[in-house]
């Protein structure tokens, strides 16, 4: 009954996780579910069966490591969604940075109210406007 308790928990927090959210308190619940779970299947699996069952002794083995690992697994994963948040946010500002004008990051001369008529904005330095030649 708990191993179905941990699943649960388990799909909710990287449910929740793979869209962004770190839930501590669920992941707390979920990690202490899991050793349990492992716990008792461990002494269960041996006061009910004489002979060795691999199988079953590699599932909760499995069982007790992913419920270990689920903190920092969830936390990878918010981690990554946040990465991708960010650079698709990067990628779209520096596409925006190329059609604005107000942005300080802009290189090259922009026309403004100021500038509009200076002729070495318009036309470049030297030729008729560079007063050394």
């Amino acid at each position: 009954m708990l191993d179905l308790v941990f699943l649960i928990c388990l799909a909710a927090t990287l449910l929740y996780a793979l869209r962004g959210a770190y839930k501590e308190t669920l992941c707390s619940v979920a990690t202490v579910v899991g050793i349990l779970a492992a716990v008792i299947g461990f002494v269960i699996m041996f006061l009910r069966s004489s002979s060795g069952n691999v199988l079953a002794a590699f599932l909760r083995i499995l069982e007790f490591v992913f419920a270990f690992g689920l903190r920092f697994i969830a936390r990878h994963f918010v981690k990554l969604y946040n990465d991708k948040i960010e650079e698709e946010n990067r990628k779209i500002r520096e596409t925006m940075s190329r059609y604005t004008r107000d942005d300080p990051h802009v290189q090259g001369p922009v026309y403004n109210d100021s500038n509009f008529d200076d002729p070495e904005l318009r036309f470049g330095k030297g030729g008729y406007t560079d007063k050394n030649l």
